[in-house]
């Protein structure tokens, strides 16, 4: 944690890997801001997370599939945070 801060951002947190490694960050001691659509599924996690690991918690509930929808979470500043992302972007990948 030293080398990364104390807290990390991780999106698609609700289920998959980006739901694991957002358990995983949990066991490390990692506090968590945890993006994704869904947010009574994000609210359950929190709270697993907190009780559990003793750690704190933030929820942002957003679809993060369309471009203006990420800049709605800038004003956490997100180079506060190691991010880690676990979602796809389609919409952001330039076709093929």
């Amino acid at each position: 944690m030293k080398n990364y801060g104390e807290w990390a951002l991780v999106t698609g947190a609700s289920s998959g890997i980006g739901k694991a490694i957002a358990t995983e960050l949990a066991k490390a001691g990692f506090n968590l801001v945890l993006v994704a659509r869904n947010q009574k599924v994000l609210e359950q996690q929190a709270n697993t997370y907190t009780s559990q690991q003793q750690i704190e918690t933030k929820i942002i509930a957003q679809d993060l599939s369309a471009l203006a929808e990420i800049s709605s979470i800038y004003h956490i500043h997100i180079a506060d945070f190691w991010f880690i992302r676990c979602m796809a972007m389609k919409s952001l990948l330039p076709a093929v």
